[in-house]
């Protein structure tokens, strides 16, 4: 339901996520976690400097999206000792502008929300998804991208989560040498190739979680020129491998149960 931030494993577009992402208990109502972090993170994020920006962004904009056909949340708030703060949801955007100063100002709190149409789902349930918008994304998305621009967005890309993880941890930030794909619309099949000198190849991709990823070996190997991606309108943000994501995803999960089982004992 809301994804912690859960850095390059999270439905590869990075997302806030609770706690409890992975554990298969009902998420009850109102459903909370802590808000400790999350203003602090928007600032390191925001302190990217402008010439890590120009390929690359992270545009941080905090919102529901609303994947079964559902309802709204009844109610989005932060709460805080016995105060409790209302963040308005703006619809049908989902955009919750209020959000980020106030998980800031109440860090020792917890985010919460009232949602009794999915109080019995499990807690990773995503019909209901709060997304912070972390990732970083090309801002170029005419459907090509030259070998330049990758080398440039991957290297950058690095730089923006690091900023996402503790300072002691960021000399083991993987490198960004992938490429994920994630389309707007569903399609039947994604549609990526390496622009060469005999044309057009497809590239093989490794669906995963959302999206489609290809590594920067396939168009190099290829000695493409550039990556074009067809099928409709899409985000394409560099990543580690799928192997590194599912390692940090299987890390996290024995984590989570890790800290399930304190809490159960």
């Amino acid at each position: 339901m809301i994804k912690s931030v859960h850095i390059f494993a999270s439905a590869v577009f990075v997302s806030l996520a609770a706690p409890a992402v992975f554990a298969e208990q009902a998420r009850g109502n109102p459903y909370c976690f802590p808000a400790k972090g999350i203003g602090n993170l928007v600032e390191r994020i925001n302190s990217v400097d402008a010439d890590r920006r120009d390929v690359v962004d992270v545009t941080v904009a905090p919102k529901f999206l609303i994947r079964d056909n559902g309802p709204w949340p009844e109610r989005f708030f932060i709460r805080n000792n016995d105060e409790e703060f209302d963040v308005p949801v703006m619809t049908p955007s989902g955009e919750t502008p209020g959000f980020v100063a106030l998980a800031k100002t109440h860090e020792r709190g917890e985010v919460c929300v009232t949602d009794s149409a999915r109080a019995d789902l499990p807690v990773s349930d995503e019909s209901l998804y709060f997304e912070m918008g972390l990732a970083p994304l090309f801002k170029n998305t005419s459907g090509r991208h030259d070998l330049g621009e990758l080398k440039e967005g991957a290297k950058d890309a690095k730089i923006f989560y690091k900023k996402m993880v503790p300072a002691a941890l960021r000399i083991f930030t993987p490198d960004t040498d992938s490429f994920a794909v994630k389309y707007e619309a569903e399609i039947a099949a994604p549609q990526i190739f390496a622009l060469t000198d005999a044309g057009e190849v497809e590239i093989p991709s490794v669906a995963y979680r959302d999206m489609h990823v290809v590594t920067f070996d396939q168009i190099e190997d290829l000695d493409a020129a550039a990556l074009i991606i067809k099928g409709g309108d899409y985000a394409l943000q560099p990543t580690p491998s799928v192997d590194v994501m599912k390692r940090l995803d299987g890390m996290m999960n024995k984590k989570q149960k890790e800290i399930d089982a304190k809490k159960d004992g």
